[in-house]
């Protein structure tokens, strides 16, 4: 299970095969509940995914981006749910 303070606004590999038929690179984008998280598509922050933590695997340190863009992907998420 996924740490919420430790993973929001992390970028992450997510591999849910039921909905993604390959390994792709998303930002975690919100908690919901228990291991329930938001993802969004990296590259493209209105193409989102709910999910279970066990779906995805934050990447190392080194390989998250300098400066994450977590209020674009959040914000993308609530505009589209009607937040």
């Amino acid at each position: 299970m996924q740490t919420p303070e430790l993973v929001i606004g992390k970028s992450a590999i997510y591999f849910d095969r039921d909905k993604v038929p390959h390994a792709i690179r998303v930002m975690v984008t919100k908690h919901i509940d228990g291991d329930e998280y938001v993802v969004s598509d990296f590259d493209n922050p209105s193409v989102f995914y709910k999910t279970g933590g066990w779906h995805f695997t934050i990447e190392k340190e080194k390989d998250q981006p300098d400066e994450t863009a977590h209020a674009v992907y959040l914000r993308a998420y609530e505009d589209a749910i009607g937040a």
